[in-house]
């Protein structure tokens, strides 16, 4: 039977290795570039950024409160953002309008078929 982070529905596993933090959910510069044109503000930025590596990761957007602490400190970190920058949206729009920028954006949104996860693609 495959492990529940295998299946149709992917989730967070319960323990992630520094390792497989960096490799999955570290953006890249072209990430971050695009981020910072598509927001405004540290907050934006860092969900954007967030919601964009969890997608890649789960091809979903899951509940923002079970998104672990350890993804969005390494977003926060590798995105240069300032220590005190929460995590979370306090107006109803805001969500869904990130959402929809990163689903409709012309910027390629890499789903990670050849992470080891889902074994070697040819």
């Amino acid at each position: 039977m495959a492990t529940i982070e295998r299946n149709a529905y992917p989730r967070f596993p319960k323990v992630f290795s520094l390792k497989q933090l960096r490799a999955c959910y570290s953006p890249s510069a072209e990430e971050l570039d695009w981020a910072t044109r598509s927001t405004r503000g540290q907050g934006s930025r860092l969900g954007l950024l967030v919601l964009l590596k969890v997608f890649q990761q789960l091809h979903h957007f899951p509940n923002l409160d079970t998104i672990p602490a350890s993804v969005t400190e390494l977003v926060r970190i590798s995105a240069g953002l300032s220590p005190g920058t929460r995590f979370g949206y306090d107006r109803k729009g805001t969500l869904a309008r990130l959402r929809s920028v990163g689903t409709k954006s012309t910027t390629p949104i890499a789903l990670p078929l050849s992470h080891p996860r889902f074994g070697a693609v040819s």
